[in-house]
């Protein structure tokens, strides 16, 4: 068995321990919050029909502290088995090791990605089709009201069927190339044929128009009119893309968009940036507790990450800070920290 097949096996069944004690923990303390619900609408079936289409909303917080503890106590424990010594003492650098790492950072990665960018949308829109507000995930119900901005136009409308292909009381306002008003349109009854939009007792300016029916041509989907009735929930970067680029209706504000289409990377590159602050955990002295104390900096350093990470996002997304630096300078400063606080670790052993 070659080195990195051995790390990649000692450390990845630790991540893996690590990740389903998290996960059962965070599941179980969701569970408790929604028990009272859950029991009403059909005990254990519900409980464990809940639990399924929870777990890939908790996925995304749990795999990095995962990878960060899990992968730290594998270095321990290759430490205090002093194997780690023994691979250093043949010529093994720390970023040796690191290397030798990379298949194990690039597939946790490409899972953390995946359930970053479709894990929560999934969830939230799952939990509301099987749940809805029994567990605070309001599915979209006959005359709730949504307003959303479309290329060229703003619409207001209230729905008449759950599932968004049915619109009542709709009013269309026309944009000119700077935004301003140029006209508006109101509509008794939207109906979408599952080919296109037709309005129905059209009247411009207040006046009834002789047509029956008007075609709507318009990027609203009947999907995004039940997610925007049932109020703003987590979208994929796939959909932010088709939003920002006008081909698809807007449920959320164009910097929280510009903002998810970043992270998805960002997100990626999350895994490898603990598997460096774990590293630190290996490098203190066999059967000393100095490898405690520098996995608890790795630890902390880590910690710091996920705090500064979700900090920077939540500033992006109201616009405060330009969407690529939100996404990436927490990684880039926690990735530049790790290799720094490493390279020290190296030095002093």
């Amino acid at each position: 068995m070659t080195l990195g097949l051995y790390l990649t096996r000692v450390l990845g069944l630790r991540i893996l321990a690590f990740a389903l004690g998290l996960l059962a923990l965070a599941l179980g303390l969701d569970l408790l919050r929604e028990s009272r619900a859950l029991a009403m609408l059909g005990g254990q079936e519900a409980m464990a029909r809940y639990a399924l289409l929870r777990l890939p909303a908790l996925a995304p917080s749990v795999l990095p502290l995962a990878v960060l503890f899990g992968a730290a106590s594998g270095f321990l424990a290759l430490s205090a088995r002093t194997e780690l010594t023994v691979i250093r003492g043949a010529g093994v650098s720390a970023f040796g090791l690191l290397r030798r790492l990379i298949p194990l950072a690039l597939a946790l990665g490409a899972l953390h990605a995946l359930v970053t960018d479709r894990g929560v949308a999934w969830s939230e829109r799952a939990l509301a089709a099987a749940f809805g507000p029994a567990v605070d995930a309001p599915a979209p119900e006959a005359g709730d009201r949504i307003a959303v901005r479309l290329p060229g136009e703003v619409a207001v409308a209230r729905l008449v069927s759950p599932d968004g292909t049915a619109l009542r009381d709709v009013t269309i306002f026309a944009l000119d190339e700077q935004g301003g008003l140029a006209g508006r349109l109101e509509a008794e009854r939207a109906m979408h044929d599952g080919e296109g939009w037709r309005l129905e007792g059209v009247r411009r300016g207040g006046a009834e128009t002789r047509e029956t029916t008007v075609p709507w041509t318009t990027s609203l989907t009947p999907a995004a009119a039940a997610d925007l009735a049932a109020g703003a929930r987590a979208v994929t970067a796939a959909e932010a893309l088709r939003a920002l680029g006008g081909r698809a209706a807007a449920t959320r504000g164009a910097d929280y968009l510009a903002v998810q289409v970043q992270r998805v990377g960002a997100a990626a590159a999350a895994p490898a940036v603990m598997l460096t602050f774990a590293a630190l955990g290996g490098f203190g002295a066999p059967r000393s507790t100095e490898g405690l104390r520098l996995a608890g900096l790795g630890g902390a350093l880590g910690l710091a990450f996920l705090a500064l990470d979700g900090m920077a996002a939540s500033l992006g997304r109201i616009g405060s800070l330009p969407p690529v630096l939100a996404a990436w300078a927490p990684t880039a400063a926690a990735a530049a920290g790790g290799i720094w606080a490493l390279l020290l670790a190296e030095e002093r052993t």
